[in-house]
């Protein structure tokens, strides 16, 4: 399945909330399963950011963020990273349907585009 990764590191942290609630052992073992595979595919992500940010700027001395020289490394940083965040990735997992879902979870309706693509069922 193909998801941009902009949209896959919001759902991670959605995920995670519905990680925490308790529910049957293989609804909860599914949710799991996304929840690793979309793990992987944001530490994939985190090394490419990393990456980036190395080339175009130096890490201070905290070690807590990067530091650019000026404002066009700073541009370059974020036009670079834009384009990884819009890149599309193949994340193989299997959709839950929303029948296994719908008693345990309440979402907000803005949060929908976040978790519609792991569910099915649910258009």
């Amino acid at each position: 399945m193909k998801i941009k990764v902009s949209l896959l590191i919001t759902a991670v942290s959605i995920l995670k909330s519905i990680d925490t609630t308790k529910m049957k052992l293989s609804t909860s073992y599914k949710v799991r399963q996304i929840l690793n595979a979309c793990e992987d595919a944001v530490q994939d992500f985190e090394a490419k950011r990393v990456s980036i940010a190395e080339a175009h700027g130096t890490l201070n001395e905290a070690k807590t963020q990067y530091d650019f020289k000026d404002g066009s490394a700073k541009a370059e940083f974020q036009k670079k990273l834009q384009e990884v965040m819009d890149d599309d990735i193949d994340i193989k997992i299997t959709k839950i349907p929303v029948d296994l879902l719908d008693d345990y979870i309440t979402i907000e309706p803005t949060n929908i585009p976040y978790v519609e693509w792991f569910i099915s069922g649910l258009k």
